[in-house]
This record gives structure tokens, sequence and C-alpha cells, in this order.
């Protein structure tokens, strides 16, 4: 599932940048909860405009947020 491999790919660059969940969240300016619901699947069906704004903030293309990303480029 899509939703399964964003939420693995977030917590790999959460985990590689040594930040907490809510560092990250205030990093990619959303709601702690939102970050929280999106890494233990409690939301499947998040806003496009959620994905662009994790991709943006990391200056990484959806493609990588969504598919993997080499986290050392970021």
């Amino acid at each position: 599932m899509w939703y399964k491999k964003i939420a693995q790919n977030i917590r790999n660059i959460i985990s590689d940048k040594n930040m907490t969940i809510s560092e990250f969240a205030e990093f990619v300016d959303l709601p702690n909860e939102t970050v929280r619901s999106i890494l233990y699947g409690k939301c499947k069906d998040y806003k496009l405009s959620t994905i662009i704004k994790i991709s943006s903030k990391l200056n990484i293309s959806i493609d990588a947020l969504v598919f993997g990303v080499n986290t050392s480029e970021i």
C-alpha cells in the first residue's frame, strides 16, 4: 500500500536526521497529530496537499517521498 511506503520513508528521514516526530512535524509545518497519524497508519487517505507540503519542505520530489529517497541528499 502506498501510504505504508510513505510512512516508512518519512520514518527513515526522521531517523536519518536524528529528529523526533514533533521536531519533524514542526519542520514541515504540520500538526503533530497529522504526522503521527501518517506514521502509525491511522490515516490512509491523506490530502495531496499534505504530501506536497512535506516534499516541498524537504526539498524532494513527491516521487522521492512515495518511492524512496537517499536521505543523505536531504
